[in-house]
């Protein structure tokens, strides 16, 4: 029969292996919830990631725009022409990564402002 000294010899580190058992199982129950939380938040960060590029593009080239207008205006002026008004050219075709991610962001925010509407 054993005595009483070697169960508790026995009895601390069954206790130490089980505690660190229970301790590991508890990580990764807050991994995997921590997980599921960042999933939405990532994809949604990418949906604002992927609209600020694409808005980007689009301010860079009004700006491009908007130079090479004042350069003309002032090549016109310094030659002394008056700038007459002239129609204005057909609006170009949007690109269609723009498109796409101006629609995932509105849909996300439709998405996000639902539930804040009074009922």
């Amino acid at each position: 029969m054993m005595t009483f000294d070697s169960l508790t010899l026995l009895a601390a580190p069954l206790g130490t292996v089980l505690a660190l058992l229970v301790a590991w199982a508890g990580l990764r129950h807050v991994r995997r919830l921590l997980r599921a939380r960042c999933a939405p938040l990532e994809e949604a960060l990418r949906v604002y990631s992927g609209a600020n590029v694409a808005m980007g593009k689009h301010v860079t080239a009004l700006e491009t725009e908007l130079r090479e207008m004042r350069q003309r205006l002032a090549a016109m002026e310094g030659a002394g022409l008056r700038a007459r008004l002239r129609e204005p050219e057909p609006a170009k075709p949007r690109p269609e990564e723009a498109c796409v991610a101006e629609q995932r962001l509105s849909l996300l925010i439709r998405s996000r402002l639902g539930g804040l509407r009074p009922g």
